[in-house]
């Protein structure tokens, strides 16, 4: 929750990100005394990714894209002289539109060239699944 926070609001005030982990900070050590004092080991459970989480993350980092582009626009809007003062306002605009596709497509680029899964990950997946396979054909094998 806290990454979208940072993301879409962090233009408005750059301390966010310091109250941020700070507050992330008290968190991890509540938790970690709840952990070791409180309640019981919890059980290990394996999973193929953070489910769901990635989806947030992948739409957060779009509205920030997005956010981010409209406050640069206001601000251009509102304040006609400090940036860039020899364009116009509807250039300014256009130009802030063209940064924000930009973005999103840099982004996009960005996510379809680097793996979702390490390569480590991988290859211990496929270690792991030719086991399986040959001890699925020893069993096949001895039964027959």
């Amino acid at each position: 929750m806290q990454f979208g926070y940072i993301v879409i609001f962090g233009w408005s005030d750059p301390l966010i990100a310091v109250l941020a982990i700070s507050f992330m900070q008290i968190d991890i050590n509540a938790n970690l005394s709840k952990l070791l004092f409180a309640v019981r080991r919890p059980i290990n459970r394996t999973s193929n990714g953070i489910g769901i989480w990635y989806y947030i993350m992948e739409f957060y980092c779009i509205i920030a894209v997005l956010t981010n582009t409209c406050f640069l626009i206001m601000h251009a809007y509102k304040n006609d002289k400090t940036f860039f003062p020899e364009f116009s306002v509807p250039t300014k605009i256009g130009a802030a539109i063209v940064a924000e596709h930009l973005a999103v497509f840099l982004k996009t680029l960005i996510h379809m060239g680097i793996s979702n899964v390490p390569e480590s990950i991988k290859r211990h997946r496929a270690k792991e699944n030719l086991l399986l396979l040959e001890t699925a054909n020893a069993a096949f094998t001895s039964s027959s």
